[in-house]
């Protein structure tokens, strides 16, 4: 039966089960079976290149034929991409290193179509897993990061890290240590102890990093400083401290966990972390209250002041009352310590920036301090034409001379502005008939 009448027969068209057993089962001797590729299966060194070329081309002979033959049997568009899809999938199941030479020599493929059929994908996965070290072959030979990172996910993951630690230094980017490691993690708790077998301190960091986020969700915080101290040295202090802190803000975790760290990395710690907290969007409720409270705890606010100011000002959203209300009662919580005050004034100004037609509750502020402060940052925001009658009332209530300076120049330059915007506004210096 030729590819012609299968399609024919319709069987092509819908591709379900007995479709696509009837295709397999026809070409079952031109895909070849994978049991009877051992020749192939050989790691390359055990082999010369024009053999598996020979060998490859052998058996491909007949994969080829069919895709030639579907190429010049007329069909719809879509059926012979499905077709096509199946062929090579079903090539890269049997025969993966006779997929990818036939894909080599046809570069073409190498694009859009290519990854749109995810054949070149299915042959790194199949070899990742029967013929790691041709794939690894494979990839050092075409600088085909894909392949590489088959190795590294759907490998084995102890044969893989061996394969890595037998290549010269520095012949395996470090990211592939990553990729190995946070694959390995998933399914093996305990893969992370191999980090220590591996001596460069690059690749222990790119290691540690793709281990550090499984370990982290999974709350093995001992095993996470413990080997984090195994590994840390002067030289990647920054790099190890920079995936401390992503792992505290992008877990939401306690950032005392910080106080595990060596101490010579703790301060830098604080501030990678702080600084982060403040770029962090839609943290659960209240998460930033509970960080800053941490930080308050730990007495770490005087020594980062201005990082700590940010992670409360870049919650400013006038879309959410409910979070800015929940800022004025943090801030009205906080103990009465001068070391606090910018962050409590802060707090209320992010708080009342975010509802400034919530002027009228300023009054109920404790202290005259706390309503200057709210009542010159509504002028900055407060709807000028809406609210006219009240501006000058809310500056009167405004007793810090500085601040009262604040305000007046932010009015002038608002109203400045909303001149410039309305075309039709009458201007008394450029009226000719003005006098």
């Amino acid at each position: 039966m030729t590819l012609e009448t299968i399609i024919s027969h319709g069987v092509a068209l819908a591709l379900g089960a007995t479709g696509w057993f009837m295709l397999t089962s026809l070409h079952s001797d031109s895909l070849g079976d994978s049991r009877y590729h051992s020749e192939t299966n050989k790691p390359l060194r055990q082999r010369s290149r024009s053999q598996t070329h020979r060998q490859a081309t052998h058996r491909s002979g007949r994969p080829q034929t069919l895709l030639s033959e579907l190429a010049h049997t007329p069909m719809e568009a879509e059926m012979r991409k499905q077709i096509k899809r199946q062929i090579l999938r079903q090539w890269a199941e049997n025969d993966p290193s006779g997929l990818l030479i036939y894909l080599d020599s046809r570069p073409w493929l190498s694009g859009q179509s290519f990854s749109s059929q995810g054949a070149g994908e299915d042959a790194f996965k199949k070899l990742a897993k029967t013929n790691p070290d041709y794939l690894l072959h494979y990839a050092k030979e075409h600088g085909c990061f894909s392949a590489l990172s088959a190795l590294s996910d759907h490998g084995n993951p102890y044969s893989t890290l061996h394969l890595y630690l037998a290549q010269d230094s520095g012949s395996i980017p470090p990211d592939s240590f990553r990729e190995l490691f946070e694959a390995a993690g998933l399914i093996d708790p305990e893969f992370y102890r191999n980090i220590i077998s591996i001596e460069e301190p690059e690749v222990q960091v790119q290691a540690f990093q793709g281990v550090s986020e499984i370990l982290f969700k999974q709350h093995q915080y001992q095993a996470y400083f413990e080997t984090l101290k195994k590994i840390h040295t002067a030289q990647n202090s920054t790099e190890l401290v920079l995936i401390i802190a992503d792992n505290l803000i992008t877990n939401y975790a306690d950032v005392g966990l910080i106080h595990s760290l060596p101490e010579e990395l703790q301060d830098l710690a604080i501030k990678k972390t702080i600084h982060l907290a403040a770029d962090v969007s839609y943290p659960p409720s209240g998460y930033k209250h509970a960080f800053l409270n941490t930080c308050i705890e730990n007495n770490w606010i005087a020594s980062f002041e201005e990082e700590a100011k940010k992670v409360i000002s870049s919650d400013f959203d006038d879309s959410d009352a409910k979070a800015a209300l929940a800022w004025k009662t943090w801030a009205l919580e906080l103990p009465n310590n001068r070391e606090l005050t910018p962050l409590r004034d802060t707090a209320i100004r992010t708080w009342i920036l975010s509802n400034p037609d919530q002027w009228r509750t300023i009054h109920e502020l404790p202290s005259q301090t706390l309503r200057d402060i709210a009542y010159t940052a509504v002028l900055h925001e407060i709807n000028l034409e809406k609210e006219a009658d009240s501006i000058s009332w809310i500056k009167a209530q405004i007793q810090d001379p500085a601040l009262r300076k604040s305000a007046d120049q932010a009015i002038q330059e608002r109203e400045e502005d909303l001149f410039e915007d309305d075309p039709f506004a009458y201007d008394p210096v450029s009226d000719p008939f003005n006098p």
